[in-house]
């Protein structure tokens, strides 16, 4: 074989929906190059390029290579680079990092904020029955 796995290899060859060979033959392989789209066709999974990466090849087409050239050399299309361009266009990689950095430090921060939110809900919830309970005592010890 060419690297490819038997699900692939069957699906191509027959030219069926990948669903209907993953339930029908149980061929179900993570290391499988190939993903299903929206439609049940079948294409090539893309790489996932780092912002430092992404910032790399831009310095590179802004050099003497030409934007094709350069999609070329990384397996990109050249949608796929001005999509990019218009995201990171002007950034440094300094930029790229402390992106990453403000990105990560703002997921914490909003997990923080859950935590606490989740916190006072259930002290309001505790303090509610406190005083709930206090009240009903209150109106036995007056009568």
């Amino acid at each position: 074989m060419d690297g490819r796995s038997t699900s692939s290899v069957i699906l191509r060859h027959f030219s069926l929906p990948y669903r209907y060979i993953r339930e029908n033959f149980g061929l179900e392989d993570p290391t499988d190059p190939y993903m299903m789209t929206g439609n049940g066709e079948m294409r090539m999974k893309g790489k996932t390029h780092s912002t430092e990466e992404i910032i790399r090849i831009f310095r590179q087409a802004d050099g003497v290579e030409t934007a094709q050239s350069v999609c070329g050399a990384h397996n990109i299309s050249e949608q796929t680079f001005y999509r990019w361009k218009n995201k990171y266009g002007d950034m440094e990689l300094a930029d790229a990092k402390r992106l990453k950095e403000l990105a990560k430090e703002d997921a914490e921060l909003k997990k923080r904020l859950a935590e606490l939110m989740q916190e006072n809900r259930v002290l309001k919830e505790v303090n509610s029955k406190k005083w709930s309970a206090l009240r009903r005592k209150s109106r036995l010890l007056r009568t």
